[in-house]
C-alpha cells in the first residue's frame, strides 16, 4: 500500500483484444466494467487498510465511484449544490498537480481537510485520479498550502461545524506511513 501511495500509479489495463490506438477516448476504459471492478476493488481494499476515504474521479474531477469510507462532513458538504462544485474543483486540481509532478501530491481542500492525489495513466494517458484522505492533520507542515483558495462559509451551518468536529485527526508521520 505504501509503495502504491507514494509511487505514480500506472495501470497497464487490457481489454479484451481492444488495442489502445490514437483517438480512442481512454475515459472509456475506466469505465469498462471489469477495470472498474478491479479499480473499485483496490480503493476498497486501501481505504478499509488506511481508514481513509478514496473516490475515483474523472480527468474533470467528477466522481466515477463511489464515496468509500467518506466522513460525514463530506459527505454532508458535497450534498450541497454550494460546495459540491468546489469539492470537484479540489480533486480536479489535486490530481492536476499529481499528474503533473508524476508523484502523489498532498494538499488541503477548500475546507481545510488534508487530501493526496494519484494519477491513473493508461496506455500513457491520463484517464483519471484516484483521490483519499479528509483529514485534520494534528501537526500540519506550514508549506502544505490550500489547492483552491475560494473562502468559502460552511462553517455557518450547524451541520457541517459538528461533522467537522468528528473528522478523524492523525498525525503527518502518520499519514505518510
Amino acid at each position: 500500500i505504501n509503495n502504491l501511495k507514494k509511487s505514480y500509479l500506472s495501470c497497464n489495463i487490457k481489454v479484451g483484444n481492444h488495442q489502445c490506438r490514437q483517438g480512442v477516448n481512454h475515459m472509456n476504459l475506466l469505465e469498462v466494467p471489469r477495470n472498474k471492478k478491479l479499480l473499485h476493488m483496490f480503493m476498497s481494499e486501501f481505504s478499509a487498510a488506511t481508514d481513509l476515504a478514496t473516490v475515483l474521479v474523472d480527468i474533470n474531477g467528477k466522481e466515477l465511484s463511489r464515496y468509500n469510507n467518506f466522513t460525514e462532513f463530506c459527505s454532508i458538504i458535497r450534498s450541497k449544490p454550494e460546495y459540491r462544485h468546489l469539492c470537484q474543483k479540489c480533486d480536479l486540481m489535486g490530481g492536476l498537480e499529481s499528474s503533473k509532478r508524476g508523484q502523489t501530491v498532498y494538499y488541503r481542500c477548500h475546507a481545510g481537510l488534508f487530501d493526496f492525489s494519484l494519477p491513473i495513466v493508461i496506455y500513457n494517458q491520463l484517464a483519471g485520479f484516484i483521490l483519499s484522505g479528509q483529514t485534520v492533520v494534528t501537526d500540519i507542515e506550514e508549506d502544505t498550502e490550500f489547492i483552491n483558495k475560494t473562502q468559502t462559509n460552511w462553517d455557518n451551518y450547524i451541520e457541517l461545524q459538528r461533522a467537522y468536529d468528528k473528522v478523524k485527526r492523525v498525525s503527518r508521520p502518520k499519514l505518510d506511513a
